[in-house]
């Protein structure tokens, strides 16, 4: 976890890693670069069933996800409050959408989890399925991702769009 996630999760008593102890880096040119880390998305990415991509997580010790759990960063809210051009690019994710697409691509093994709406289906799903998410919620969660990050893609498209054009007239 990052941030004020990771804080959240420690205050709650939910054992969870900060991502530097994962990349062996602090986080870079003021936070916009936490979660770009070959061992981050080797660990989200990786098929076990190959056996090269199964030496390469074992050859660097590589951790596994099964579950990545992302709130993208409030585009819609500063495009609402009409902010700057800066604030408002600080608010297009890119780590967040590039790892909960991954997870989803790799959904056969690994649950991506979209929204705080999910949870309690994610709760419910693991307590069902001894600690393990379903195929089925996998695949089920995968294509909400996909619907989300081509929504917020558009969102951006759209905002940079009108602002750009805006700049030009």
């Amino acid at each position: 976890a990052t941030g004020s996630t990771y804080d959240l999760l420690k205050e709650n008593h939910i054992n969870a890693k900060e991502i530097t102890e994962i990349t062996g880096t602090r986080q870079l040119i003021n936070g916009k670069v936490k979660t770009l880390y070959p061992d981050v998305f080797a660990g989200i990415l990786a098929d076990l069933n190959n056996p090269t991509e199964k030496a390469d997580i074992e050859e660097k010790n590589i951790k596994l996800f099964d579950m990545v759990v992302v709130n993208f960063y409030p585009f819609e809210e500063a495009v609402t409050k009409q902010v700057e051009e800066t604030e408002l690019t600080n608010t297009i994710d890119i780590g967040g959408p590039s790892m909960l697409r991954a997870a989803a691509k790799n959904n056969k093994r690994v649950l991506a989890v979209s929204s705080p709406e999910q949870y309690k289906d994610v709760l419910s799903d693991l307590e069902e399925h001894n600690g393990e998410s379903s195929l089925k919620l996998r695949r089920e969660f995968a294509l909400k991702v996909f619907e989300k990050t081509l929504d917020f893609d558009t969102k951006i498209l759209h905002e940079l769009s009108n602002r750009f054009e805006e700049d030009t007239n």
